[in-house]
């Protein structure tokens, strides 16, 4: 509850929110503890806060102030939504020390509900193209929804697509019962997944068919997928900087992070790998003159 409350006041400061929407915010907190006690609390309690969850359902819009611009978002208090909200815009995840005002384009791989995309549109000031594709069709309502105040700003389209090196036309993943979650490896997934088949394209075909040469940033979180498309050495060197969820035990993030050094990209310094975090967020920036792979036999296709 006081980490939510931290977290509100820092965002309503960053963003110029009123003194109402702060407030709107903070009135909140209690809907945040019951979703904290449905994942986190004893069992007794777990059971508790996962039946009440389905009623705290709803979503609020503020009105926030960023880089000369006022704009109003949404924040979903929807169990499962609600952690991204809270990890994209109120936790800032996506903050990265570079000069946001320099990106005018960039494609978000995964973009789930859009709370990635909706972080860069609110603080990159010039950003005027946007490609963001999602493979599960039952998010691309919500995705229209969370970003409709920015779609009338800038160049922004939604494709409804799986993005591998896979040579198939369609790929088939799995999705979870509440259809926020999708995973092409089922591994050890909890809980009903439901299978569907969706268009399967390739990252160079897809920027090639929109004229995409260079490309500020690249956000990706494609739940494993991420080690195909990193196999796609002359597309990756488009991009400026690249963003990404990794998934995978800590040598195996480790190798992808290794990659990308050999592709010519800078990753921060004394960066570490923790062993026991099952994913981790990677940020890497493109060297200027970079000569390319020093290692292109290197594989991580088939490591996921």
């Amino acid at each position: 509850m006081r980490s939510y409350l931290r977290h509100v006041d820092k965002f309503a400061d960053d963003y110029h929110l009123s003194p109402a929407d702060r407030l709107k915010l903070k009135l909140r907190a209690p809907i945040v503890k019951v979703h904290w006690y449905a994942n986190y609390g004893s069992p007794r309690m777990k059971a508790l806060g996962a039946a009440l969850s389905p009623y705290l359902d709803h979503r609020i819009r503020l009105r926030v102030r960023k880089c000369g611009r006022v704009s109003d978002i949404p924040i979903s208090f929807e169990r499962s939504d609600f952690a991204s909200c809270t990890e994209v815009l109120l936790c800032g995840a996506y903050s990265l020390p570079i000069d946001l005002s320099t990106i005018r384009t960039m494609v978000d791989l995964g973009a789930n509900t859009g709370m990635a995309s909706l972080y860069f549109c609110l603080n990159c000031e010039n950003l005027e193209r946007l490609l963001l594709v999602e493979a599960n069709p039952k998010l691309r309502a919500t995705l229209e929804h969370n970003l409709r105040d920015q779609m009338k700003r800038r160049s922004l389209e939604i494709l409804q697509a799986c993005v591998s090196n896979d040579p198939a036309p369609e790929v088939t993943f799995h999705v979870s019962d509440d259809h926020r979650m999708s995973y092409k490896d089922t591994g050890n997934v909890p809980g009903r997944l439901v299978p569907i088949t969706v268009k399967n394209v390739r990252l160079s075909e897809l920027l090639d068919s929109r004229g995409l040469t260079e490309v500020d940033i690249l956000k990706m979180d494609i739940e494993g997928s991420e080690f195909g498309v990193l196999e796609d050495q002359d597309v990756l060197r488009r991009f400026r900087c690249i963003v990404a969820e990794v998934h995978g035990e800590a040598p195996l993030r480790q190798r992808f992070a290794d990659r990308l050094r050999d592709l010519g990209f800078r990753l921060p310094e004394g960066h570490k790998h923790n062993p026991g975090d099952p994913c981790e967020l990677l940020w890497a920036i493109r060297l200027p003159d970079a000569a390319g792979a020093r290692n292109p036999d290197v594989s991580l296709a088939n490591a996921a």
